[in-house]
């Protein structure tokens, strides 16, 4: 047995394989992320307008081109913690299967919060229902997290219990952003839109999760382990 395996769990283990529920969960994110682009209309200009028409209409799309940046770096941080769970996740069950149904079902919104967000970034109720959703979608994440790696009972079992909360306590540091960012939205609707800005930065730092993983493959090299 590899370290490796003592670490995370035979890739052999009983139960559903994980690989189908990825490949749904690539391609509900790879949808998703592509039709965030869609908001961004190509703005009406007569051909015989002046060049500064055209400027003025594009530079008007800018509340829609930044929530169309926010949100696909939070899809795309979203992603990178999905399958980052799916590292250690070794097989499925039914109802892992429904509670990632239930993460897509809000992953799968993302689009719609982005393009109400952009046409009416300064209305409070926009900016609440963006944070909102996004709450739903992490807790769902860290849910998906908590059920597997209870007990092991799908990963391997001598997956780290320091590993796991770590990972745990990652995951929540952004609905605890996103509702602050929300208890502002009445007062100033674009800096609630800011902080949500800082849960993708959040995920994408370095984090002991990271240093785990990367020293655990680091010391599978095969010239480093003689193999």
């Amino acid at each position: 047995m590899s370290s490796e395996e003592n670490d995370i769990g035979p890739k052999t283990a009983t139960g559903l394989s994980a690989a189908r529920i990825e490949s749904l969960s690539d391609g509900v994110f790879a949808i998703a992320m592509t039709l965030l682009i869609f908001q961004l209309k190509v703005p009406a200009v007569a051909t015989d307008a002046s060049p500064a028409v055209l400027i003025e209409g594009v530079t008007a799309l800018w509340p829609q081109a930044a929530c169309f940046a926010l949100s696909f770096i939070t899809a795309g941080s979203l992603w990178i913690a999905h399958r980052g769970q799916f590292h250690y996740i070794r097989r499925t069950d039914r109802p892992l299967l429904w509670i990632n149904i239930i993460f897509l079902l809000f992953v799968s919104t993302i689009p719609f919060i982005t393009a109400l967000l952009g046409q009416y970034p300064t209305y409070t109720f926009a900016v609440i229902l963006y944070g909102v959703s996004m709450v739903l979608t992490v807790l769902t994440l860290w849910f998906h997290w908590f059920y597997a790696t209870r007990k092991h009972r799908l990963t391997g079992a001598h997956l780290s219990e320091a590993v796991v909360r770590m990972q745990s306590r990652r995951i929540l540091t952004g609905p605890v952003i996103y509702i602050a960012a929300m208890s502002i939205a009445g007062w100033q609707p674009w800096i609630s839109i800011l902080c949500y800005l800082i849960v993708p930065i959040a995920y994408a730092l370095p984090s002991a999760v990271d240093r785990h993983w990367f020293g655990h493959h680091k010391a599978l090299r095969p010239e480093d382990s003689g193999e």
